[in-house]
């Protein structure tokens, strides 16, 4: 006979426990199987789901691969239909009259590609001046002791004569030093 726990409830009388061999008083198995059974049959609608996406994602691809002849402004040109929504994506996107959805999509699209570079924002913008490589004698001689020379533009083509004038930022140039 079973010892009886310490606290708490009792075990019910000998008459009323569960006998063995006998069947279950509960025969859909209770908390625990329903929840597998449960698991089962979502498991199987996944299953069923993954399989017809992949039919679709196949039937989509073929389709989208099915290269057609299609009038271009260069001429008739064979082209798949991919390639074709596409094209017309940023063709209509970069008409003049082009509304701002159709822009909108066709700026996505070379986003995504990598294939657009907005334009650096006005002001942050400058020259680097590189000189070539030379020996200490050699740069006292071509800079006359200075770090920098007066005109740090001098010898790129098209900037002759830009610091002379005003700035067009409306800052202040920086006043001529003269030698002592």
């Amino acid at each position: 006979m079973a010892k009886p726990p310490q606290g708490g409830r009792k075990p019910p009388p000998e008459e009323h426990r569960f006998k063995k061999g006998a069947p279950s008083p509960c025969p859909d198995g209770g908390w625990a199987r329903k929840r597998q059974k449960k698991r089962e049959r979502e498991q199987k609608e996944q299953r069923k789901q993954n399989a017809k996406a992949k039919k679709l994602e196949n039937i989509v691809r073929k389709i989208a691969l099915e290269e057609h002849d299609v009038q271009t402004s260069n001429g008739p040109a064979r082209m798949s239909k991919a390639e074709f929504l596409v094209r017309s994506i940023i063709d209509r996107g970069m008409r003049k009259d082009a509304t701002e959805r159709q822009m909108d999509r066709a700026l996505k699209l070379l986003r995504e590609t990598g294939l657009y570079d907005p334009a650096p924002e006005p002001g942050k913008t400058g020259v680097l001046v590189v000189y070539p490589i030379m020996e200490a004698d050699e740069w006292e001689k071509a800079t006359a002791g200075e770090l920098l020379p007066k005109d740090p533009l001098h010898g790129i083509p098209g900037a002759e004569g830009l610091l002379a004038e005003p700035s067009a930022h409306g800052r202040p140039m920086p006043p001529e030093e003269e030698p002592p």
